[in-house]
């Protein structure tokens, strides 16, 4: 196995996690429906958060072990 196909399955293997991840978190958040939230909101949570996390990890007022954690 050379480093490129290496890479490759890592990165598969990564965006597949992400997508397992985000789909239980969709389920779960149907199931318990916190606050009547609608599906629609549910489904608003990964772009959102895809959007928070960089810039979190840019804010300087955000203590380093937080930004190091998210980024």
């Amino acid at each position: 196995m050379d480093g490129r196909s290496l890479l490759v399955d890592v990165l598969i293997g990564a965006a597949t996690s992400l997508v397992v991840l985000w789909l239980l978190l969709v389920v779960a958040l149907v199931v318990l429906r916190p606050g009547r939230a609608t599906l629609g909101e549910v489904l608003r949570i990964l772009p959102a958060v895809v959007r928070l996390l960089p810039r979190l990890a840019r804010d300087p007022t955000v203590p380093r072990a937080v930004r190091v954690g998210s980024g």
